[in-house]
C-alpha cells in the first residue's frame, strides 16, 4: 500500500501521464538499487518486461470514454477501494472496473518499441543492463557492443531495433531457460501474440553471430558476475 500512495501522491492533478509513469519507473529503479543487493535488471525482464509492466498501464488499464480521451487510471485495477484519505487494498480484488472503455487503438509491438524509446531517451538508465554485484548501489553496467560484436549499443537500440535486439537475445537463450520465461510471461505474451506475426515483419533487424562475454555464452558468463542473475537461473 505505501508503494501505490507513494506513486499515487505523484500526481497533482489526478492523472498520470506518460511522463510520471516514466519518472515512476525511474524512482523504482533507483531505490531497488539502493536497497537490493541481488538486483537484476537483463535484457528481457529488465528492458523489455519490467518497462511493459509501467507502459502497460499507462497505455491499457485508463478508461478511454468520450469525456477523457485521453484515458484515466482507475484504481480499481490495483485492488484499490474507498475514498481519498482512506484508501485499502484488497488482496485478491483486482478488477476490470464498471463503465471501463479500452483504448481505441490498439495497442502492437510496434506502440510498444516506440514508448519503451520515448522513455529510454528520457530516462537512459532504463535501458542500463546490469545489476548489484552482491552489495547495494553496487550496478555495474554490460556493454553489448562488445557482447552482440558491435551490432547493438545504445545508439543502434534507439534506432527502432530495441524489439529487435530483444528477440535475438530470445533466440540465443537456451530451451530451459525459455521455459521459465514463458511461464512468468505467459499472460503478458498471450496479450501481444496476435501482434508478434505481422507487427515483426515492419523491422528490419540486424542479426549477429553469437552472445560471448569474455569468450563465454552470455547467460553463463552474466551468472557469474550478477549474483541476481544465479539467483534467478537466468540471464535473460
Amino acid at each position: 500500500m505505501s508503494k501505490f500512495m507513494e506513486w499515487y501522491n505523484m500526481s497533482t492533478d489526478g492523472t498520470f501521464s506518460m511522463d510520471l509513469m516514466a519518472k515512476r519507473a525511474k524512482i523504482r529503479m533507483d531505490q531497488t538499487k539502493q536497497s537490493n543487493p541481488e538486483f537484476y535488471y537483463g535484457p528481457v525482464t529488465g528492458l523489455i518486461a519490467r518497462n511493459a509492466g509501467y507502459l502497460f498501464p499507462a497505455r491499457l488499464f485508463r478508461n478511454y470514454s468520450q469525456v477523457n480521451p485521453e484515458g484515466v487510471l482507475i484504481r480499481n485495477f490495483f485492488a484499490i477501494y474507498g475514498e481519498e484519505g482512506n484508501f485499502a487494498y484488497r488482496q485478491g480484488w483486482e478488477r476490470i472496473p464498471e463503465n471501463w472503455y479500452k483504448t481505441p487503438v490498439d495497442y502492437d509491438l510496434v506502440k510498444l518499441n516506440l514508448d519503451t524509446l520515448d522513455w529510454l531517451l528520457k530516462y537512459p538508465e532504463l535501458g542500463s543492463i546490469g545489476g548489484n554485484t552482491g552489495t547495494i548501489n553496487s550496478f555495474t553496467g554490460i556493454d553489448f557492443s562488445d557482447a552482440t560484436g558491435g551490432v547493438f549499443n545504445l545508439t543502434t537500440l534507439l534506432e527502432n531495433n530495441l524489439l529487435c535486439f530483444a528477440f535475438e537475445v530470445l533466440k540465443f537463450l537456451s530451451p530451459n531457460a525459455l521455459a521459465g520465461l514463458y511461464k512468468t510471461l505467459s499472460i503478458p505474451l498471450g496479450m501481444t501474440s496476435d501482434a508478434i506475426s505481422t507487427s515483426l515483419l515492419t523491422f528490419s533487424c540486424p542479426a549477429f553471430k553469437d552472445m560471448q562475454i569474455g569468450g563465454k555464452p552470455f547467460w553463463e558468463a552474466i551468472q557469474n558476475d550478477f549474483p541476481g542473475a544465479a539467483k534467478s537461473g537466468g540471464a535473460f
